[in-house]
């Protein structure tokens, strides 16, 4: 038996089922196969030689009134025509002929308790049907809450930045004063320009600033930072500044050992100085120093700079 090398496109018949010679079946009515591949299914009858023509099915016609349906009544196999089965169903006493005529409020409230059970039984009774906005808020949510709000507010008004610009209309061509909300402390203001710190403005009365010297185009930018005296700028804890000023305290304590009109200056600084002088590293008399140039060491017990 000799084979070919080229595939042919054999036909598929009706025996086929899901696999023809090894592969899945296609979509189309035809498959491509060596020769040697699609002989058994040949002899099987499952595909047809090349160039066989395709049969395809005529369409099945349109549903008819004359058409014949197959029933059943009273559990006996009946034949109708399908223009008496719409007729019967197009008939407004449907439902004495059904026997159900007089129970329909029967099998309504029927449903409508079964429904109830359902309910009942899955427990949809306790679900609250609220809308989002109107669900309860916990204590402890609500007093969360709380506590952001009011560190929103310490953070907005401390530090106060105002921004004026065109482009948003809130600076005017030729405009000087320049109102903040909320007033502000003298002495206590920045002001830019473009990006760029001015220091020609005058800022005395609490309520405005006033800026001189410069005239504004279509693209400039005012930017004007306040802050208020008596307030924390990084609305820290009262406890946080407790603390900080601990701490600054014990510094200057610290520091009052090196006040010259102190009666004890000259002693602390004579210690410290020695205490100095003892951790320098010492040469040892021969070789490069001991630490890099510019650093001190001890040679001979006297403090030397490093060359």
């Amino acid at each position: 038996m000799t084979g070919s090398a080229t595939k042919l496109s054999y036909v598929i018949t009706s025996l086929a089922g899901d696999w023809i010679a090894g592969y899945r079946r296609p979509a189309g009515p035809t498959i491509d196969l060596l020769p040697i591949e699609a002989e058994y299914d040949l002899l099987a009858g499952t595909l047809a030689p090349p160039g066989t023509p395709v049969s395809v099915p005529p369409p099945a016609p349109a549903v008819a009134p004359t058409d014949q349906i197959a029933l059943l009544r009273y559990g006996v196999p009946m034949e109708a025509l399908l223009s008496d089965l719409i007729a019967f169903l197009q008939d407004g006493t449907v439902g004495t002929k059904l026997g159900i005529a007089n129970r329909l409020a029967e099998i309504a409230q029927a449903g409508a308790a079964a429904q109830a059970e359902a309910r009942n039984n899955l427990g949809l009774g306790r679900v609250a049907n609220t809308a989002p906005a109107d669900l309860p808020v916990s204590t402890a949510v609500a007093k969360g809450l709380a506590d952001l709000a009011q560190k929103l507010d310490a953070a907005r008004s401390v530090p106060g930045r105002w921004t004026f610009s065109s482009k948003t209309g809130s600076l005017a061509s030729g405009q000087t004063v320049f109102p903040i909300p909320g007033g502000y402390t003298p002495g206590f203001v920045s002001v830019w320009i473009g990006g760029l710190q001015i220091y020609g403005f005058t800022a005395t009365d609490g309520a405005t600033v006033v800026i001189t010297g410069y005239t504004f185009g279509a693209n400039d930018v005012v930017t004007i930072e306040t802050l208020k005296a008596g307030v924390v700028a990084n609305a820290a804890t009262r406890a946080e500044v407790d603390a900080l000023t601990d701490r600054i305290t014990a510094l200057a304590d610290r520091l009052t050992v090196l006040d010259p009109a102190a009666s004890n200056f000259e002693a602390a600084f004579s210690r410290l100085f020695t205490a100095w002088v003892a951790g320098l590293p010492v040469y040892a008399g021969t070789g490069p120093a001991p630490v890099p140039a510019g650093r001190p060491f001890l040679n001979n017990g006297t403090p030397q700079i490093a060359l």
